[in-house]
């Protein structure tokens, strides 16, 4: 329980911090793309709409966003993200310290931080948009994933989620799935530089959503 309220703390900080900043992006700013092709395994419409967004790091450019079908007979919406290549170590070998965390003169624990930005649809057809903060704690490698600054409108109403995160090996999950479905989010760059991922939300009366997002280490 410790250990939860911390990682609330340091990850609702470093939110704060890139709200300030007006978003992240690490060593690159993030900016909007918009692809002719969608990059997605499905058929879909030539009215489908492919929103993205990209930014730029050492080890390469990162990618992310979402297809929608109006024309679908469900609201056809699928996430995608790609950039560099997964690690060849794990996160638990990488030697990445983080930041300490003290309760006196004792250290109790270690947080890395990446922040970026998500794109998202509803079944609806609502374009969301926000701020992504995740915070893990790398030795036990636990943390918690922020999704802040949403966008309402149609097919949407919270400005903010949140989940309990894992880390397993190069891949992040979440016990949560109940409401966070398809919850794919992995490390890439030689030295976990960035996280990309994608999920479809399903609240019970929020909405909703597919998004993708991306991150860079602070």
């Amino acid at each position: 329980m410790y250990l939860q309220k911390i990682l609330t703390l340091c990850v609702a900080l470093s939110a704060l911090i890139l709200a300030a900043c007006g978003g992240g992006g690490g060593s690159g700013s993030i900016g909007t793309i918009q692809h002719d092709m969608p990059p997605v395994q499905e058929e879909v419409s030539d009215e489908s709409i492919n929103v993205g967004k990209r930014f730029e790091t050492a080890n390469g450019v990162t990618e992310f966003g979402v297809v929608y079908d109006p024309e679908s007979v469900d609201g056809f919406v699928e996430a995608w993200h790609m950039g560099p290549a997964i690690p060849s170590i794990p996160l638990s070998d990488s030697g990445i310290r983080g930041t300490d965390i003290w309760e006196g003169e004792s250290r109790n624990w270690m947080f890395a931080t990446w922040t970026g930005e998500l794109v998202g649809y509803t079944d609806e057809g609502g374009q969301v948009d926000g701020d992504v903060s995740i915070g893990i704690e790398v030795e036990t490698l636990q943390g918690r994933a922020e999704f802040t600054n949403l966008t309402t409108g149609k097919g949407w109403n919270r400005e903010e989620l949140s989940a309990w995160i894992d880390v397993n090996g190069n891949s992040i999950s979440t016990d949560e799935r109940d409401l966070w479905v398809d919850f794919d989010v992995h490390f890439r760059g030689a030295n976990h530089e960035t996280i990309t991922g994608s999920f479809r939300y399903e609240g019970y009366d929020s909405g909703k959503l597919t998004a993708a997002f991306g991150a860079t280490r602070e």
